[in-house]
């Protein structure tokens, strides 16, 4: 019988055997270096303090167990995370964009952030259509050098990344996770807080039981939890849509509507759906995104943007008071605070592109090329080069448009899924596009080097 020191070496020798096993896996075009790095930092760690231990020192023992069994789901929960489960590029312009915002600021020096300040971002794929997740590193974790955050996408729709613009919501989770962001963050939403049912625990109890009586009883013993954790989920859908834009709103819409057709159902872990509709929609306005576009825009293009708008805001304002209960100037508050907290961090909200270039990436999709914006002009190629969250965003209004007309007859009753593949190629193709610039600028900077 191994003694609970030598149970403990023993494990450590199994974990950095599970670790190189995982290395067999891609996880990106970035690999794994940077995950292989933290999690056998965090094992010589544990390793290392193992060794100096006795069978005498019992609570450090039963600490360096709950370390290492930690650091083991954790290696087994990253190694699901590999390529061919998710869509990678979608998944890498995500992952970029979350590392940089929830990056320790602390260490700033110019426009530069030391790599060591970023937390590490892997998205894996479940099962399950409620499969869309945030998974946080455990608070006991004490040898972390960088904290891994994971984001749970549905296995079944790895090839839909409109509906991944949902993830949006998942960002803020991880951002919240950042003590000095989850300062600002609430600061940013807290008008939300004078949401009446929300101002404090007798109120949200008071509501619940005009709204659904039988559900008062069940509800007291943790209605303070339960008002907490409706404010957060508010407040990580507005930002959900001030940074990744329309394709949010409307990826919200199709998901939620599924589970939940009548938007009333009232549940412990989030507020009713019609409130969320009613809160994306005020701020939506206010951001400006339903203005009718120019009239030098097509037909196709005007329509598509007005039925797209008319779906986003088709549902029943007035169920359970939601036209009176959300109320717009508190909403409106807290866009304007979210808004200005994202660009003042580096610009990290939604750029709403201009109109003509909305016209050009649908008319791709609607000639079934990836809605990359290419045009040829005295012999050379040139791209508009869309944001990854633009290329969602006109994959939306495609869904308002014909485009079924125009596929082969074994594909006209699935549009959805050809217009996912056509942004999910566009999305690749902007990547690579970005990274052959990158690699012909270093060259030349090289070659300017050379010849001075």
């Amino acid at each position: 019988m191994l003694s609970p020191r030598e149970f403990l070496l023993q494990e450590c020798r199994n974990v950095e055997e599970l670790l190189r096993d995982a290395l067999r896996y891609d996880y990106g075009p970035t690999g794994s270096r940077f995950f292989f790095e933290e999690c056998y930092s965090r094992l010589q760690a544990i390793t290392g303090f193992a060794k100096t231990l006795t069978d005498f020192n019992r609570k450090e023992i039963r600490f360096y167990a709950r370390e290492l069994s930690h650091l083991s789901r954790l290696i087994a929960q990253i190694e699901r995370s590999h390529i061919g489960e998710f869509p990678w590029a979608f998944g890498e312009s995500l992952k970029k964009l979350a590392e940089r915002l929830c990056a320790d600021r602390d260490l700033d020096k110019g426009t530069q952030i030391k790599k060591a300040g970023h937390p590490l971002f892997f998205i894996m794929a479940e099962g399950g259509l409620s499969a869309f997740e945030a998974r946080k590193d455990s608070n006991r974790t004490r040898l972390c050098k960088r904290q891994v955050f994971t984001i749970v996408v549905p296995r079944s729709l790895k090839h839909h990344v409109l509906l991944h613009a949902v993830l949006g919501h998942e960002v803020c989770h991880a951002a919240l996770w950042r003590s000095k962001l989850h300062e600002q963050l609430n600061v940013a939403g807290v008008s939300l807080g004078k949401i009446t049912p929300l101002t404090n625990s007798q109120e949200l109890l008071k509501w619940i039981g005009k709204a659904c009586p039988k559900l008062e009883a069940q509800f007291k013993p943790t209605i303070e939890d339960v008002r907490r954790r409706w404010l957060q989920e508010l407040l990580c859908d507005l930002f959900g849509l001030v940074f990744m834009g329309p394709a949010y709103f409307a990826a919200v819409r199709t998901m939620l509507g599924l589970s939940d057709p009548t938007g009333e159902h009232i549940d412990p872990s989030h507020p009713p759906h019609v409130w969320r509709y009613q809160m994306l929609e005020y701020a939506y306005r206010d951001l400006g995104w339903d203005n009718s576009l120019p009239k030098s825009v097509n037909n196709d293009t005007q329509v598509a943007a007005l039925r797209f708008n008319t779906a986003l805001f088709d549902y029943n304002h007035s169920a359970m008071c939601t036209d009176t209960v959300i109320r717009r100037d508190l909403v409106v508050s807290a866009t304007k605070k979210l808004s200005k907290l994202l660009e003042d961090f580096g610009g990290f909200g939604y750029d709403k592109p201009e109109a003509k270039t909305l016209e050009h990436l649908l008319s791709d999709i609607q000639a079934l090329r990836p809605p990359i914006g290419q045009t040829v002009k005295t012999g050379k190629i040139k791209f508009l080069r869309p944001d990854f969250r633009q290329i969602l965003h006109v994959g939306w209004l495609a869904c308002h448009t014909k485009v079924d007309k125009i596929l082969p007859q074994d594909s006209k009753h699935d549009a959805f899924t050809t217009i996912n593949r056509l942004c999910e190629q566009a999305i690749i193709q902007e990547r690579a596009i970005r990274k052959s610039r990158i690699r012909r600028s270093g060259k030349k900077k090289g070659r300017d080097r050379a010849g001075a």
